[in-house]
């Protein structure tokens, strides 16, 4: 999964806006950070990148649009977002919008708990979404026999 995210330095709109792709690669990185470095953000610890415009498939990153962003934050989140399904994407797209959430930390922070919440993204087998509800409150485990009775116990 790839976003791209518009930043500027809110303090000097006359640098110009760089458009990043997320997850940053490894390799460039440091040209990345270079090119920051240009508009004068970027900083290790600043949050100092507006964000102009978040594009890609997360939507729920939209939250972060007219916000300043720490670069490596923003690295480590995608990151994140990028090892889950599309039933965890779900997840944490519906907490971030049911939470109202906006800041990096709490965004973060969502990403190791989000998984306990019920997303129903196709009402066709109610009783898949039951077991898929179950395993959501019991936290992703249950005996072969619980989960054989768990349409029934929601």
């Amino acid at each position: 999964m790839r976003i791209k995210a518009a930043l500027y330095n809110a303090g000097h709109l006359e640098y110009g806006l760089v458009t990043i792709s997320f997850p940053i690669p490894q390799e460039q990185y440091t040209g990345t950070i270079k090119m920051l470095e240009a508009l004068d953000i970027g900083g290790p610890r600043a949050r100092d990148c507006m964000v102009e415009e978040i594009e890609g498939n997360i939507h729920s990153l939209k939250c972060l649009e007219g916000r300043k962003v720490n670069v490596d934050e923003l690295d480590y989140l995608v990151k994140r977002l990028d090892s889950f399904s599309d039933g965890e994407l779900a997840q944490f797209q519906g907490m971030t919008v049911k939470m109202g959430l906006s800041d990096m930390t709490d965004l973060i922070n969502l990403t190791f708990c989000c998984q306990r919440a019920t997303v129903i993204v196709d009402f066709s087998d109610l009783e898949q979404v039951g077991r898929d509800h179950y395993l959501a409150l019991n936290g992703g485990c249950a005996s072969m026999e619980e989960f054989k009775a768990a349409p029934h116990n929601c």
